[in-house]
């Protein structure tokens, strides 16, 4: 899995970006809260994305209904909380894309776990943003550990 991190100052080109590219057959982006989930799906539709948002204030049969499309491919962009992080299990998701690090380092770790499965390759882009402090150091530590790169910009931002 490539990784990369980037600072809040793109995310709408950013967002856009992994949904344009015509091989790209789904792509799942997460945040923190539900109205950023609400926000953010609205905002892709509008720019001509199939998106879907998937929250905790969804009833199940309109969580359902999200997750149907994105499988089906009705929707190319899953916009979820962490409610997707564990247990979502959609073959072709290539691309994970967090607009924060998350709650914790292991739910970072769930959540870019729904891409690149069963031995396929998978891309996030994280963006940092203020109240991920926390989990900068641990992050950097961990991809260190399975010796993967640590993005300059993390680098950075642990020093």
């Amino acid at each position: 899995m490539s990784e990369g991190a980037h600072e809040e100052d793109e995310p709408a080109a950013a967002l856009c970006a992994p949904a344009s590219e015509p091989a790209t057959p789904r792509v799942i982006v997460f945040v923190l809260h539900k109205q950023q989930a609400k926000a953010v799906a609205a905002m892709l539709n509008e720019r001509g994305f199939a998106a879907a948002p998937l929250h905790g204030d969804l009833s199940q049969s309109a969580r359902a209904h999200s997750i149907a499309r994105f499988r089906a491919g009705d929707a190319k962009v899953l916009v979820a909380t962490d409610v997707a992080a564990r247990g979502l299990d959609v073959r072709g998701v290539s691309h994970v894309v967090n607009l924060s690090l998350g709650s914790s380092l292991e739910m970072y770790v769930h959540r870019l776990g729904r891409c690149g499965r069963a031995g396929n390759t998978g891309t996030a882009l994280s963006f940092v943003v203020d109240g991920d402090e926390a989990l900068v150091g641990p992050l950097a530590e961990m991809l260190a550990r399975q010796r993967l790169a640590v993005p300059e910009e993390i680098a950075e931002l642990e020093r």
